[in-house]
């Protein structure tokens, strides 16, 4: 029997629940059908041959693919065409399956987990992971072969960004996943970053305490511009960078003194704005487009830029220069120093569990108590000797 569209749908298994049915034409050429277990039909592609191993013959069966998906019967023969004539000339033999498998590179991998996986993602983390991949993981992985890439390997590329831990350690975690799809797709049967160790981090806990902030205020009030009135604006709201670079008009409500944001690093909020951040908002010389803007209200500023001018009103003020991030760490210090419960801080700055807020309320307490030290040293009603913060433990 010629193996075609028709003959093959003709063909039914036995009481066996299989069979297997060679090609009249091409010797070697085959089709096997399969009863499963729903009772549905499973029809695979073979290449078979004879092969003597130490003196001895066996049967060698190679698995072309499935019928219909994605083989046709036409496409199945070329393959097993190509696969005997390669035999012929004393290469190996291997399947087309095992073949792709074999030559998938790291920016296959990148190319469909990109695909699959980032459109199900926040946009700000899908251009975070596009970000590392372009600049982090393809420039040194690119042309290795999936299955090909060790532990050392991973390990050395890790090692080699030590100078930022911070940056290091997302590109592996991104890498990871890279390689978890890679699994899932049945292209590698483990995961070599699993077990390289991080770079230990140090929590960013800067802020301006009250001996910066006069200067800080005092050199940021001489500044002006779309930059230093972001700057001022982060300041008040403690809303992180991309979340302020992304206001737009459409998503204010001055009124009600709210933002309704839909992409944050927790999903969408909407978040109260205090006067002094309306105020901010307010004055702004558009309507339309985004909040804050340089001269048309469509093109948003730029994070570089904004990061030089921050580091300008530092350099101003006299004092250390500080991250944009650390600003938030500042609002959230001052508004819990002012009172502000775990509660408040949590819906105030947008995260999504109370344990940053508690980490907040800790640092108050502290500095509530050190200040509450310093007032009884300097009283010094028991006219101590020596003057300095005593650690009381309960009993």
């Amino acid at each position: 029997m010629k193996l075609t569209e028709a003959a093959i749908a003709r063909i039914a298994p036995g009481p066996s629940g299989e069979v297997v049915v060679r090609d009249s034409q091409l010797t070697g050429f085959a089709v096997r059908v399969r009863r499963k277990a729903d009772g549905s039909l499973s029809h695979s592609f073979w290449v078979i041959y004879q092969e003597r191993t130490h003196g001895k013959r066996r049967t060698i069966k190679v698995t072309i693919g499935q019928w219909k998906d994605p083989w046709t019967a036409a496409a199945a023969r070329s393959e097993a065409s190509r696969l005997l004539e390669a035999r012929a000339r004393g290469e190996r033999v291997v399947n087309a399956k095992k073949a792709r498998k074999a030559s998938r590179t790291i920016r296959d991998l990148a190319d469909g987990f990109g695909a699959d996986h980032l459109p199900s993602v926040k946009p700000s983390t899908a251009k975070d992971y596009t970000h590392l991949l372009t600049n982090k993981i393809l420039p040194v992985f690119s042309d290795h072969k999936v299955e090909e890439v060790t532990r050392g390997e991973i390990r050395d590329w890790h090692l080699s960004m030590r100078k930022t831990p911070y940056s290091a350690n997302r590109s592996l975690a991104v890498l990871s996943k890279m390689f978890t799809y890679s699994m899932e797709r049945e292209w590698r049967a483990d995961n070599p970053a699993t077990g390289v160790k991080k770079f230990p981090e140090k929590k960013r806990e800067e802020w301006i305490d009250e001996h910066d902030l006069p200067a800080f205020k005092s050199a940021l009030s001489q500044r002006t511009g779309p930059y230093s009135e972001a700057i001022r604006f982060l300041a008040v709201s403690g809303w992180r960078l991309s979340e302020a670079l992304s206001l737009r008009w459409a998503s204010v409500d001055l009124k009600r003194q709210i933002a309704s944001l839909d992409d944050t690093k927790t999903g969408a909020q909407v978040r109260s704005l205090s006067s002094d951040a309306a105020t901010i908002i307010d004055r702004q010389p558009s309507r339309s487009g985004y909040v804050f803007h340089l001269r048309s209200p469509h093109a948003p500023l730029c994070r570089k830029n904004l990061r030089e001018e921050l580091q300008e009103v530092c350099r101003s003020a006299g004092i250390e220069p500080i991250t944009i991030h650390g600003l938030r760490h500042t609002a959230a210090t001052w508004s819990a120093i002012s009172g502000a419960n775990t509660m408040e801080l949590r819906e105030a700055f947008g995260w999504r569990t109370s344990a940053m807020a508690e980490r907040y309320v800790e640092r108050a307490e502290t500095l509530a108590r050190k200040g509450a030290e310093r007032a009884a040293n300097a009283i010094n009603l028991f006219d101590r000797e020596t003057c300095e913060v005593r650690e009381f433990q309960k009993n």
